[in-house]
């Protein structure tokens, strides 16, 4: 009961499997469903993630990737997911994973901050604060920046899985609400029509029945 939430997602992912060969690893029961029905090669599958998901929940999913694409299993990795804009508006994003991609990075990070509301003065003082930053400066790394970095892009990574999965959480609870407030809608139209068409045939047998009365009437006089 979330409208056209499963069926826009799950198209724009068959779109892309259209265009080129690859293996599916299915987030959820629908997709799972969607990919096997349709005979794709799912390699893996990751249920039973609740509306209240902990970045615990979701090692197993980033690890994986991690695992595999370290073993050099898949060239690349693309997650297609449901972008939250607004309430009203939700987005099927495909986005390249692995490998790390700046570009994505700069995108997800733009998207947490919405454009409007009580929290776009915080996307403003990011600019501002990004601007006064951009200067050159001698960074110190211990013990060395390779290895800093080898340590901070798998929990860059996982971060990234969590906020896909909290993004298609947000979208399909604002999906859900604006399908049931539809059908409200749709339900009070039908009800309100009832009640005039209920009325209409009401008054129809009630000036039947006085007709007849007065003709009967009419006739024994």
């Amino acid at each position: 009961m979330c409208g056209g939430f499963n069926s826009n997602v799950l198209k724009k992912a068959q779109k892309f499997l259209d265009d080129q060969k690859a293996d599916v690893i299915a987030v959820g029961k629908r997709a799972r469903d969607f990919f096997l029905w349709r005979k794709l090669n799912v390699t893996a599958e990751f249920t039973g993630f609740g509306d209240s998901i902990k970045i615990e929940e979701i090692l197993p999913i980033a690890d994986s990737l991690i695992k595999w694409y370290r073993e050099q299993k898949y060239d690349s990795i693309t997650a297609v997911y449901t972008n939250f804009l607004s309430t009203l508006k939700q987005e099927a994003v495909v986005r390249q994973i692995l490998p790390i991609n700046i570009e994505s990075i700069k995108e997800i990070v733009a998207g947490i901050l919405p454009e409007r509301g009580r929290y776009a003065d915080l996307r403003k003082e990011k600019k501002e604060t990004d601007a006064r930053f951009l200067y050159n400066y001698e960074y110190l790394y211990e013990p060395s920046s390779e290895s800093v970095l080898n340590n901070l892009l798998p929990d860059l990574f996982r971060i990234q899985i969590y906020h896909m999965i909290l993004e298609s959480n947000a979208s399909e609870h604002s999906a859900r609400m604006v399908a049931m407030r539809n059908a409200s809608d749709s339900a009070q139209n039908l009800i309100e029509e009832l009640t005039l068409y209920f009325n209409k045939a009401r008054q129809s047998a009630i000036t039947k029945e006085i007709s007849e009365i007065t003709a009967g009437s009419e006739a024994l006089q």
